[in-house]
């Protein structure tokens, strides 16, 4: 499976430790981290699920997490400041 820039940034982000913020209200995903955070569309999130790099766990608290196949997946090391990488 080949990613798109921006699906590769949140890939190696959540390998990495990064989390996912979600808010039925916003019409953005966010992905948050130590070293700052990004906000992502929704088109790019749900194509994420369907193509099981991330799901949604079924026990409190309910969040969205990279699934082993995201883990395992090749990604490049992402630049976390801004003046490199714009998404």
């Amino acid at each position: 499976m080949k990613l798109s820039p921006k699906q590769n940034a949140i890939l190696y982000c959540l390998q990495n430790g990064w989390c996912l913020i979600t808010d039925s209200h916003s019409r953005y995903v966010c992905c948050a981290g130590p070293n700052g955070q990004f906000n992502f569309s929704l088109t790019i999130f749900y194509n994420m699920v369907r193509s099981e790099l991330i799901y949604q766990q079924i026990s409190s608290p309910f969040n969205y997490v990279i699934t082993s196949k995201g883990r395992n997946m090749k990604t490049k090391p992402w630049d976390f400041s801004p003046q490199k990488n714009k998404l």
